[in-house]
């Protein structure tokens, strides 16, 4: 690989951690590095690596502040579902929020 400047790297990784984050393919994540930076799949496969750490590093999170973020993104959604007036998502959300807040119990 030849020597690029760190926000070069950050860009590549960035865009591969996009491809990866919409459910892309590692085919899909070569094709981007081979045509854009001219790299073989090997050294492709470090970017990759290093957007799958950070994807993991964001999901690394305590149990107790996920489903805290979890409630606040349902929140939202039935804010929004109550808003637009379309029930079926709020009941949805409702039902999904009770589960990680243990509610059901």
């Amino acid at each position: 690989m030849t020597s690029i400047t760190k926000a070069e790297k950050l860009k590549r990784v960035n865009m591969v951690r996009a491809i990866l984050s919409r459910s892309g393919t590692r085919s899909e994540c070569l094709e981007l590095a081979a045509t854009e930076w001219g790299l073989k799949p090997r050294s492709a496969d470090f970017y990759i690596n290093e957007a799958n750490q950070q994807i993991f590093q964001d999901f690394d999170i305590d149990r107790k502040e996920y489903i805290a973020q979890l409630l606040q993104v349902l929140h939202r959604v039935m804010e929004k579902g109550t808003e637009t007036n379309p029930m079926g998502a709020v009941t949805a959300a409702i039902a999904q929020a009770i589960k990680p807040a243990r509610l059901d119990r």
